[in-house]
């Protein structure tokens, strides 16, 4: 996975600097900031194993970028190795011009250098460095990539870049979907006499600004009838022979949320959800003897609201609660007897997911 320091490698090879300003610190001259940029560039460069980079990193860096690099596992840091190291020895190898060096504003702890792509003209990158006990540490937050067109410009943060690495965008769920209010009642005039049952899923997601994302997701959730229930709120004997098969409820959702990164290997999201409910009710026989009466699926669609959070875990395992509500209106027909009756009803639909899957 590329880092949030590797942004900041990537913006100098073949550049040259343009400008240099400062939000803090005591800078003597934007030299000073270069040098200690090309030191740590040196530092990744001599490296010859993983764990050596993961100290250059450590030891330069600011407070959020060594609780990134302590997170990673051996496994992350030597997946990383080689282009870290490739990178940095593009840079100090190559033969790099600073001109043009505009004179410095300073105040307390912050500062940045811009720099330009010789070989793409227009594309302006920054490199953030916070001052933490009097050494100017860089910052991860700080990198951004700006390309100025003829008509404006477009800003993407690598940090968002390296938020969507961390998110995982695609998931795959399973887990366990529980009827709720209504839904799971087996009283009153609008009880479902729903069962817990299992779900399926799927979400995409993409990190927008200011840690706000957007996500797209899908579930499925089947949910069998409590068959004792219902005869008994039915005032019918238990002896019955029943068959009654399982709700299915298809919700496919668009959300709007936010995310943010307690750790270097965690990220906490929420997100609100709209979409639609594709619900279908259960068959449904109840006989004794040659005496029968059968009930067949309906299908109904409706809007459905809900709420979905959860955990990104080293970018392969999401962990989210996710709850559901929909009012469907079924149109059922019931025969038995010789007789046939059709009767129309709204049934409130709460579902609470309970979900574990793999991202990609």
């Amino acid at each position: 996975m590329r880092t949030f320091i590797l942004a900041g490698v990537l913006c100098l090879t073949g550049l040259m600097l343009t400008s240099f300003r400062s939000i803090g610190g005591s800078i003597q001259s934007p030299d000073e900031l270069l040098s200690r940029y090309l030191s740590i560039l040196g530092e990744i460069a001599s490296c010859d194993d993983a764990e050596c980079i993961r100290s250059v990193y450590i030891n330069n860096g600011s407070t959020s970028i060594r609780r990134f690099f302590q997170g990673l596992s051996v496994r992350e840091m030597k997946k990383r190795f080689e282009s870290d190291k490739k990178f940095a020895q593009s840079v100090i190898q190559d033969s790099i011009q600073y001109v043009d060096v505009d004179s410095a504003e300073t105040e307390e702890d912050a500062a940045w250098l811009t720099v330009r792509l010789k070989k793409r003209p227009g594309m302006e990158f920054s490199a953030i460095f916070v001052k933490e006990k009097g050494v100017w540490k860089i910052d991860h937050q700080g990198f951004s990539g700006i390309e100025h067109t003829g008509q404006g410009s477009d800003t993407t943060s690598t940090h968002d870049q390296a938020m969507q690495e961390l998110l995982g965008p695609f998931s795959l769920f399973a887990g366990a979907g529980i009827p709720t209010g209504d839904f799971a009642s087996t009283n009153g005039q609008t009880a479902g006499f729903a069962k817990p049952g299992f779900a399926l899923g799927a979400q995409y997601v993409y990190p927008l600004r200011n840690s706000v994302l957007w996500s797209l997701s899908i579930t499925a959730s089947f949910n069998p009838m409590d068959e004792s229930a219902l005869l008994q709120a039915a005032g019918l004997p238990p002896t019955l022979t029943t068959d009654i098969s399982s709700y299915s409820t298809i919700v496919p959702m668009f959300g709007m949320g936010f995310h943010s990164p307690p750790s270097s290997s965690v990220v906490v999201y929420g997100i609100a959800e709209v979409g639609l409910m594709f619900a279908s009710s259960p068959d449904l026989s109840i006989s004794s003897g040659s005496e029968s009466v059968s009930q067949s699926s309906a299908s109904a669609i409706t809007e459905a609201y809900g709420f979905h959070g959860g955990l990104f875990i080293n970018n392969r395992v999401n962990i989210s609660l996710k709850y559901l509500l929909g009012q469907p209106k079924y149109k059922v027909t019931a025969t038995g007897g010789g007789f046939s009756t059709t009767v129309e009803a709204e049934q409130p639909t709460g579902l609470l997911q309970l979900l574990a899957g793999i991202t990609f």
